[in-house]
């Protein structure tokens, strides 16, 4: 499993792989041909609770452990190593920005959820000892959330933060406010549940089981996979919709 990681958070990713996964199924089909299984309010409502919320909040999580398992070393090489998986992730998510806008300018992802976890990683770094502190300040991005709810700006280039324009069409946004609270939220957890990133609690090993296994791996490639899982599956839903067409 290695010293970085416990199984049952890469499990509990690898069902909101799954999820994700199943439901971009259903909205690509809705989407790109004209086989409908579920509403579109369903369908988004149900995608943000399996899968945006719990990557945001394993995310947090597992930067804490992360951040404890380096606390000894130089607080430079800390940030440097952070800064660069940060920007590392937020690049990928900067290849989806160019794809979307080549292929559905109509819907371009400006801020996507790699763009945030890219961001979130960097801001994390001064925050995960925090503690009790993080929950304080996730009620803080909420409040804001709430309170910018329904707010419309004349601009594109706030939306990240959290001011919506009044017409922005797009396959994913994940504003910085509220959804920075998820993070803080998992920070919490990670210092409550893995404080110095040790297990506080007793459990079973489980990771090498069957279907446990495939469900740790998917958690593990989670990056890899929510990158490229879009295009195979818009590429594929694409060739059989014009083939069952001709």
């Amino acid at each position: 499993m290695g010293v970085f990681r416990f199984w049952e958070i890469d499990a509990l990713r690898g069902v909101a792989v799954v999820a994700m996964i199943v439901l971009h199924v259903f909205f690509n089909l809705r989407f790109f041909s004209d086989i409908v299984f579920l509403d579109p309010y369903i369908l988004w409502f149900a995608a943000w609770l399996a899968t945006r919320t719990a990557f945001i909040l394993l995310c947090g999580l597992s930067l804490t452990i992360s951040f404890s398992k380096m606390h000894r070393k130089e607080k430079p090489i800390i940030r440097k190593k952070y800064v660069k998986r940060g920007l590392r992730v937020f690049g990928l998510g900067l290849i989806i920005t160019v794809f979307t806008f080549l292929a559905f300018p109509e819907q371009i992802i400006f801020f996507g959820i790699l763009h945030f976890i890219g961001i979130s990683i960097i801001l994390a770094m001064p925050l995960y000892g925090l503690k009790w502190k993080n929950l304080f300040l996730a009620l803080l991005f909420f409040a804001t959330g709430f309170f910018l709810e329904g707010t419309r700006v004349n601009t594109l280039w706030l939306s990240w933060v959290g001011f919506i324009p009044g017409t922005f069409p797009t396959f994913d946004l994940v504003p910085l406010i509220p959804w920075f609270g998820f993070i803080l939220i998992g920070l919490f957890l990670g210092n409550v549940l893995y404080p110095k990133g040790k297990r506080l609690f007793a459990v079973k090993e489980r990771g090498s089981q069957k279907g446990i296994a495939q469900l740790t791996w998917l958690g593990r490639n989670s990056l890899i996979i929510y990158f490229a899982h879009q295009p195979i599956l818009i590429a594929t839903i694409v060739f059989l919709t014009n083939t069952m067409s001709n």
